[in-house]
């Protein structure tokens, strides 16, 4: 939310991009454009987590919980991920020789890297989560095909405006130096996207760096001022690693 709160103040056309009319996206429309910030927000978690609070009194001591309180955490995945299906859909289409299929295709709406090596650049990488297994997983008399996908092309769904690179599953393997190597524009198909944001995580708590006229704005919630402006790379806190990358629609 803070990703996209802050791309919306640089670049306004953002409202205009989330044209799907999902209830998510609906309450990210009125919260972005907000002039009070924290009461849309309060509004939002109403809205939508109001089936994931605490039961009254099932923590102790300091962090007992009361039936005012959301447990955000468990059910983000969850309304992340039917965000995704409305707004981050992009089809892949690949023939494949060995299963003799001609133009298949693949709606694609979460992006997370597979078969990627140490050497790989962040463009390599990325592009790897866009396009997903190199090898066709058509099914075959039960099982996976596995043959070489040929003639790949990707193409944006004319709703997509989000795409969201989780790159978890090997940000223990790279070090915060090459965030700067991170591209701040990608090619998906034939649209362009933007580089809005990208999350860290120290297995602990979450934060974002925030681009920001060719410098970084760091954010985290849990602090008093929670946007700091200019953080230098070298200057991220210790642990902290890439999770998400995120890219919003330029076209």
């Amino acid at each position: 939310l803070a990703i996209a709160i802050s791309y919306y103040q640089t670049d306004p056309s953002l409202l205009r991009r989330i044209v799907n009319n999902s209830p998510y996206e609906k309450s990210l429309r009125k919260l972005i454009k907000s002039e009070n910030v924290n009461e849309e927000k309060e509004k939002m978690i109403v809205t939508h987590y109001d089936g994931y609070r605490f039961d009254k009194g099932t923590m102790k001591g300091k962090e007992k919980q009361t039936e005012n309180n959301y447990d955000l955490f468990a059910s983000i995945s969850n309304i992340l991920d039917k965000l995704y299906k409305s707004g981050s859909k992009v089809k892949i289409f690949y023939d494949c020789e060995v299963c003799d299929r001609k133009n298949h295709s693949v709606m694609r709406y979460q992006f997370e890297p597979s078969e990627v090596s140490d050497e790989m650049d962040y463009s390599a990488i990325l592009k790897r989560c866009v396009e997903g297994y190199s090898l066709c997983k058509n099914k075959v008399q039960g099982k996976a095909c596995n043959g070489p996908r040929t003639n790949v092309r990707v193409e944006v769904q004319k709703d997509c405006w989000l795409i969201d690179m989780d790159i978890s599953v090997i940000f223990p393997r790279r070090d915060n130096s090459s965030i700067s190597d991170i591209p701040n524009d990608i090619e998906v198909g034939e649209t362009t996207f933007r580089l809005a944001g990208i999350v860290l995580y120290n297995d602990i708590h979450y934060v974002a760096l925030i681009p920001f006229d060719g410098k970084w704005i760091y954010y985290d919630g849990l602090m008093r001022r929670n946007l700091m402006s200019w953080m230098e790379i070298k200057d991220i806190p210790k642990g902290f690693r890439t999770s998400n990358i995120f890219y919003i629609r330029n076209d």
